[in-house]
């Protein structure tokens, strides 16, 4: 089962709909019925989605291009937009798909740099490397009946 390492202060922070609670975000349970644990998932993939948003940006800047990759990225944005399936077991699909279209779409960004003769350009934000592991001793308490 998939483990992840997030840390919150509250028992939530979405503020991913128009409902969210006075405008401000939701810190408990969803208006929408989101229970913490959904929300966490969905920022996990959104931030594995701008990793590869990223590499494949740079590597159709060389003028490679992946349809996998890039429908991938649609359904995963697209399943954090919609109030309407609040499954954990499907985004935990997700982030396992997530990894592998990061993974290819690095790879072929590296291959397209180095046929370029240009270096590759890694980002340094904190979330590309936002572990995931099988360890079950890390999954913080509100992720454990995930895991």
């Amino acid at each position: 089962m998939l483990r992840v390492f997030l840390t919150f202060d509250l028992d939530m922070f979405c503020m991913q709909c128009e409902q969210t609670r006075n405008g401000t975000g939701c810190s408990t349970v969803g208006v929408c019925g989101k229970t913490p644990e959904v929300s966490a998932l969905q920022d996990l993939l959104l931030e594995k989605v701008k990793a590869i948003g990223f590499f494949s940006d740079r590597a159709r800047q060389l003028g490679v291009k992946n349809p996998e990759v890039d429908a991938f990225q649609l359904d995963a944005l697209f399943s954090t937009l919609t109030n309407v399936n609040f499954d954990p077991a499907r985004f935990h699909v997700f982030i396992k798909d997530a990894e592998k279209m990061a993974k290819i779409a690095l790879s072929q960004y590296e291959n397209a740099a180095k046929a370029a003769g240009r270096p590759v350009e890694i980002p340094s934000w904190p979330s590309l490397n936002l572990p995931i592991t099988s360890d079950a001793e890390y999954a913080p308490p509100y992720l454990a009946e995930l895991c």
